[in-house]
């Protein structure tokens, strides 16, 4: 039989940055920065001495408007190993408030889209998604049963 093991404890220094799988008005939330040609779960860079905790809280706000009443940890990921040492939390975001988006001068023209994730998962079979960090999130929060089954409709 197969063992499989999550580690969570992470040297803080390789957390670079944080993605957040959130779902309001029961559809999944995407963004899609001005300057790429695919949808990307929110996330973003971790500023100087900020906890990453509060990164995906922040990052969540400015790019969709979205306040989380609760984030639950998902897993760490390496944004490319062997390439570099850098890495990123996964939080999943429940009880969600709008409160307006606040982008950063380089996200204007920021777009947010809601989707099931039966489309998200067609969108990346025809090659419309190609963030395979955004891909990854969703396969780990899949397998650790954090993403309910209803949701795959």
């Amino acid at each position: 039989m197969l063992e499989v093991n999550f580690y969570d404890e992470v040297d803080d220094s390789f957390l670079k940055f944080a993605v957040i799988i959130s779902k309001a008005d029961g559809k999944w939330v995407f963004c899609k920065h001005k300057e790429r040609d695919t949808y990307e779960i929110p996330g973003g860079h971790r500023e100087e001495g900020e906890l990453i905790l509060d990164t995906a809280k922040r990052e969540l706000r400015e790019e969709t408007g979205l306040s989380a009443g609760k984030l639950e940890y998902v897993g760490y990921q390496k944004l490319a190993q062997g390439y570099s040492a850098q890495g990123y939390h996964i939080y999943l975001a429940t009880e969600l408030t709008y409160s307006g988006q606040q982008l950063d001068e380089e996200e204007f023209g920021l777009t947010v889209k809601k989707m099931k994730i039966a489309d998200f998962r067609a969108l990346i079979l025809a090659g419309k998604i190609s963030d395979a960090t955004s891909v990854t999130a969703f396969l780990l929060a899949s397998a650790k049963h954090q993403i309910e089954q209803s949701s795959h409709r």
